[in-house]
């Protein structure tokens, strides 16, 4: 999700990141030649939820968490690193406007995405859920398939956001 926040910005699009062993670090990221460090602590429940409240119950799963408060409170973090060291003026100009496209965003992003083949050759079923599925039922969206490796164009079809994609796919898998 970070990931996707970074991507959704020209001045940020080129940064990466990558999850270092923390414990010697006194911070929670760094960035250094357009290379985000981020403690691993943030990969955890636990360690995402260290300074923040949560009504979201811990999940079996304890290796996967979606909560969207801990993933803006990381991007606030780097983006006030952003702003503080001035080497990146275009970000620091747009920071309200960031903060706010990133909460849009975030409520957009699709979780729990399962994809099956349905009886029909070449038809998937994809489904999914969102914050913001419910308040945007009736909008349509766009489903690209591709495969590992593809650089083709996509097969896909319009569906409401609870919908299915009844389409082929877009590249030819060997």
């Amino acid at each position: 999700m970070l990931t996707y926040l970074l991507q959704s910005f020209e001045a940020t699009k080129n940064m990466k990141l990558t999850f270092v062993e923390g414990d010697r670090l006194r911070i929670d990221a760094g960035c250094f030649d357009l290379t985000w460090r981020v403690h691993n602590k943030w990969l955890t429940h636990a360690g995402a939820h260290e300074t923040a409240y949560c009504d979201e119950p811990l999940c079996d799963d304890q290796r996967l968490f979606t909560c969207d408060h801990a993933v803006l409170e990381l991007y606030d973090i780097m983006l006030s690193q952003i702003t503080a060291d001035g080497e990146h003026p275009r970000v620091a100009a747009k920071v309200p406007w960031l903060r706010s496209m990133a909460r849009s965003r975030l409520l957009q992003m699709p979780r729990a995405v399962t994809c099956v083949p349905t009886d029909r050759k070449h038809q998937l079923q994809v489904r999914w859920e969102s914050v913001d599925s419910h308040q945007n039922r009736e909008k349509s969206v766009k489903i690209v398939l591709h495969a590992g490796g593809c650089d083709a164009g996509a097969y896909s079809r319009r569906q409401s956001a609870q919908g299915t994609f009844d389409g082929g796919p877009s590249c030819d898998v060997r």
